[in-house]
């Protein structure tokens, strides 16, 4: 909506438009308006003003409530203060404690993050969790060998802050890409892309200029300074037990927040397998190997399984055409 008629229309739809015909514009109008201000009452407008030609109107009483004031600042379908108050405030996204143990609230646990080589310029994606510290700030805790953690380190060494984005709210295929290990020279966005056969649609970070998912629920920018941490973890691991204790961890500086209406985050906690995500890395690994076996010149395999309930690391299975007793 960019104007006032069009706020009109939608205020209408809502039931929250009356139209007055024949009040007077000396005090007639405003004892009416004032009265309907007291009562929270509709959006007034007054037309057929005696004296006046038809057509010229006024409009009193636009933000009287919750529906109208959150239709004006972008918020369809708040119907309390309460609901607008909570749609509005810094605090408005559930970040669980999502394990009996953990160390904290995770915001971030179906999330990709976003990085950048400051050499090459590429920039990775990869599946790390969040952890929230406060208001303004939460922390990254990604494993040493990752892709994220090599680019972070780099800007460490150049005693740098590091770019970071954030999505929390995107389709699944991300928490695919996020997590099959896509070789370091490759950009996941390219490999998705290449996997849908376009371009992956993104919007460039105003704070950070890292490319964002277009369509994430929400999301996050911001900077990791090179010599700040704080208290992480722990945290529930894919193995349904605690890997690690209490670690420091990069701290992850929140200068931007952007999200749709009635955002969605995608979680997607780790815990003792089967468990959500598992069954896709099942698959991915599965094939992975299969591939490089084939490629590496292994005759006759008829398939690879990697077991959820082995953590999808710790038990795999091979099946070739026996060419003779105990081959293997």
């Amino acid at each position: 909506m960019h104007d006032l008629r069009s706020w009109l229309q939608e205020v209408e739809r809502l039931g929250s438009l009356k139209r007055v015909r024949g009040a007077d514009a000396n005090l007639e109008i405003g004892i009416i308006t004032e009265l309907n201000c007291r009562r929270k009452g509709p959006a007034l407008l007054f037309d057929s003003i005696p004296g006046f030609p038809q057509g010229r109107r006024i409009l009193t009483g636009t933000i009287l409530d919750a529906p109208r004031l959150g239709l004006t600042l972008g918020h369809r379908g708040a119907d309390s203060s309460e609901e607008l108050v909570a749609r509005l405030e810094g605090k408005q996204f559930p970040a669980p404690k999502w394990h009996e143990h953990d160390g904290g609230n995770y915001i971030g646990t179906g999330c990709v993050v976003m990085t950048k080589d400051p050499d090459s310029g590429r920039v990775n994606i990869g599946c790390y969790r969040v952890m929230v510290q406060d208001e303004k700030s939460v922390t990254v805790q990604i494993s040493s060998a990752h892709h994220g953690a090599i680019n972070l380190k780099k800007y460490r060494d150049r005693n740098e802050p590091a770019p970071v984005a954030v999505s929390f709210g995107h389709h699944p295929i991300y928490l695919v890409i996020g997590g099959i290990g896509v070789p370091y020279r490759v950009s996941e966005y390219a490999y998705l892309g290449a996997m849908l056969g376009e371009p992956v649609p993104v919007v460039c970070g105003k704070v950070t200029g890292l490319p964002i998912p277009a369509d994430s629920e929400f999301a996050i920018e911001g900077f990791c300074p090179p010599n700040q941490f704080r208290s992480e973890g722990p945290f529930g691991e894919f193995t349904g037990y605690y890997g690690s204790g209490e670690e420091q961890e990069p701290v992850l500086e929140v200068k931007a927040v952007y999200f749709r209406n009635d955002p969605i985050n995608l979680g997607a906690p780790p815990g003792r397998p089967p468990h959500d995500y598992s069954y896709m890395y099942s698959l991915i690994r599965s094939v992975m190997v299969k591939e490089s076996l084939v490629k590496d010149g292994l005759p006759d395999v008829r398939g690879v399984w990697f077991h959820e309930v082995s953590g999808v690391n710790f038990f795999a299975v091979v099946s070739i055409k026996q060419r003779f007793p105990g081959h293997a």
